[in-house]
């Protein structure tokens, strides 16, 4: 980030997630599947470790079982304390620091994920997204002991906005609808953020879709379209999903 490359940025983002996802899981547990004849199938019904079979054709079958043995190569231990930690250190800051440092009679929470947090303030309408929590603090001398603790310290530049257990505003605006985690749109100041999980940017969401969701209970659909291979051929293959409920 201090070196302005972007596409380093993103791939440093992709490999870290990719790592806490795979990291977590035991693939070695997952039942087995192969394709097999009708014949295949029925020798592996007398089998220990036969769990079932679907048929897809005359004689074709997909056949599952699981591993007579298996080793484990991921520390699962690791990731859950991972994610124990990171929960700790999350509620850590809201109680620890944030109910105390602010007026929360002045504060709604709207959303939630894993690691984010989005909130309504009741601050001075009259100075915009920007003011942040300046205009609802509570104990002023309890927040500057402790503010930089957490949040960025402006004097020390973009690293500390990434210090270990610190909070970062991410998006700031006047009007916030989430129907769920990940399913939210803000008119942030320098361009509205839709978040839909599962659906594709290019499907046309605008905010009424979101606004609909939540104030009407309106469905809206949409249509991923993805890039399939099928006998050598590269074709187009469009799926319609639900987008809002």
């Amino acid at each position: 980030m201090d070196e302005k490359n972007k596409g380093g940025e993103q791939y440093c983002k992709m490999v870290m997630k990719s790592s806490c996802g795979f990291d977590g899981m035991n693939m070695e547990k997952y039942p087995k599947l192969k394709i097999t004849t009708k014949d295949q199938d029925l020798m592996s019904h007398v089998k220990n470790n036969y769990l079932g079979s679907r048929m897809v054709s005359d004689d074709k079958f997909i056949t599952f079982t699981s591993s007579m043995s298996f080793e484990c190569n991921t520390c699962i231990h690791i990731a859950s304390w991972v994610l124990d930690n990171s929960k700790y250190w999350y509620l850590n800051y809201y109680y620890n620091f944030f109910a105390k440092a602010y007026d929360m009679d002045r504060v709604m929470p709207i959303e939630m994920d894993t690691d984010s947090l989005y909130l309504a303030v009741s601050g001075n309408a009259s100075l915009g997204p920007e003011q942040g929590f300046s205009q609802i603090i509570k104990d002023k001398k309890f927040h500057k002991e402790n503010v930089y603790k957490f949040f960025p310290d402006p004097k020390k530049g973009k690293a500390d906005e990434k210090k270990l257990l610190g909070v970062a505003p991410e998006k700031m605006g006047t009007v916030m609808y989430a129907s769920a985690p990940k399913q939210y749109y803000i008119n942030y100041s320098l361009r509205p953020v839709f978040k839909s999980k599962g659906v594709g940017k290019r499907n046309h969401i605008n905010a009424d879709n979101y606004i609909d969701s939540v104030e009407k209970g309106k469905i809206s659909y949409a249509e991923n379209v993805s890039f399939r291979v099928k006998n050598g051929v590269l074709g187009k293959q469009a799926v319609k999903k639900l987008a809002f409920t």
